[in-house]
């Protein structure tokens, strides 16, 4: 690989762990000045809604995100472009499109906590967020098949696991929202958010670790 090729890969690796690190430290960080906030029962985006007290520095974090998400969703197609391309193109777009939906556009159309009815901006906030947090579910899927149980055996099960864990507290997420439902787990909104996050950063994370051995090491991988 030319030189040019591996520090793209090398750039876009730092660009996913500082994305996903990142994500978790604003929180920490920012989160101190909104008095009130927690992090158990509310989700991230309270931090960057109309009436938060940091929504102009989320604003600018969560795009900084999106942009270091496509960054490396472009990297992805670099380091691993002979293996499965289709699938490592999917991959990509997948991780594109979870920087767009959910760093660009939920920074571009923060929700309204305060509003009453329909709110324009905070229907785009849910629907582009989504179609984010639908992106990255769904990568597991197309990984397990990019990362054999042949060739990948770890890899390929931390995939499944990524998926029934991913999936579960995303579903927790939802259910928390359902009024028949919510006394108990809308308490814990913002955890099941946190935990999804923390399982996908992970695989994102270990995929930015292998995609530098991939590129810098001769060694074959043990992932």
């Amino acid at each position: 690989m030319k030189s040019m090729k591996k520090a793209e890969v090398l750039f876009a690796s730092i660009a996913c762990i500082i994305a996903c690190l990142g994500d978790f430290i604003t929180d920490l960080f920012f989160g101190s000045y909104y008095t009130g906030y927690d992090r158990i029962s509310q989700p991230m985006s309270t931090l960057g809604t109309v009436n938060s007290p940091v929504a102009s520095c989320m604003t600018v974090w969560w795009i900084i995100m999106g942009l270091l998400f496509i960054f490396f969703g472009l990297g992805l197609r670099i380091a691993f472009k002979s293996k499965s391309s289709s699938l490592i193109q999917k991959a990509s777009w997948l991780v594109i499109i979870y920087g767009i939906g959910e760093g660009i556009c939920t920074a571009l159309f923060p929700w309204n906590s305060h509003s009453n009815g329909i709110c324009i901006t905070s229907f785009i906030h849910n629907f582009l967020g989504g179609i984010g947090i639908l992106a990255l579910i769904f990568l597991p899927f197309v990984l397990k098949k990019v990362f054999t149980k042949e060739k990948h055996l770890k890899m390929f099960y931390f995939q499944w696991f990524v998926i029934v864990f991913g999936i579960t507290v995303m579903l927790f997420f939802n259910l928390s929202k359902l009024i028949f439902l919510g006394n108990f787990l809308e308490s814990y909104l913002g955890l099941w958010q946190r935990l999804f996050l923390i399982c996908h950063y992970t695989n994102l994370i270990i995929i930015a670790i292998m995609m530098i051995r991939r590129t810098f090491l001769t060694r074959k991988e043990t992932f």
